[in-house]
This record gives C-alpha cells, structure tokens and sequence, in this order.
C-alpha cells in the first residue's frame, strides 16, 4: 500500500483486485461455516502453508493472514468486519483460489 500526498492530504493507494474474475474449481479446499459470524474453517486435502486474503466489495484488501498447519484444516478469526459479502484470495500449493465471504453478525 502506497500513501501519497496532494495539496497537503494524505490519500492512500490500495492494490486493486479484479472481482469479475471467474474462480477455479475448488475441489481441494473447502471454506466454511458460509454466511459467517466471527471466524472460518478451511479444510484442505492435504498439510500446507498458505494465506488467505479478504477484500471488501471495491476491492480493497483489508486483511491477509498466513496459514500454516501441521494438519489439513485451521481456523481463521474474522473480527472486526460488518455485515456484507467479501472477496477472498486463497493463496496455496502455488494457486490462486478466488471465491465470496458473506459475514452476518448475530
């Protein structure tokens, strides 16, 4: 992310995503509960290392985590975001997995 300033505010210059991109079959992966409350499970065939990104419907990215597991599932808190649906970017095994997150609140 890239902070520029003009006439003396400061505007910050987020990395754009494409969300008209058409997603992969995902058949090794598996992300849910979906509508979400405050966390996700992903399952995956196999152990793996990876990272998980959520953008907002404008295409900001607002969180990326690092997934790193000795097992084939982990557990990712989701705090902070609002009711909506999100994009995420599942980073794995040398993949890009794109798919949507509805996340509603008790």
């Amino acid at each position: 992310m890239e902070t520029i300033k003009i006439n003396s505010q400061h505007i910050i210059k987020s990395e754009p995503i494409q969300l008209n991109i058409i997603s992969k079959l995902i058949k090794d992966i598996r992300l849910y509960p979906n509508p979400a409350i405050n966390e996700i499970t992903i399952d995956f065939e196999s152990e793996f290392d990876g990272q998980i990104e959520i953008y907002n419907t404008i295409g900001e990215k607002l969180t990326t985590q690092k997934m790193i597991a000795n097992s084939n599932k982990v557990t990712i808190k989701l705090p902070n975001l609002t009711d909506g649906t999100y994009s995420y970017k599942i980073i794995y095994n040398n993949e890009i997995y794109n798919g949507k997150l509805t996340i509603k609140q008790e």
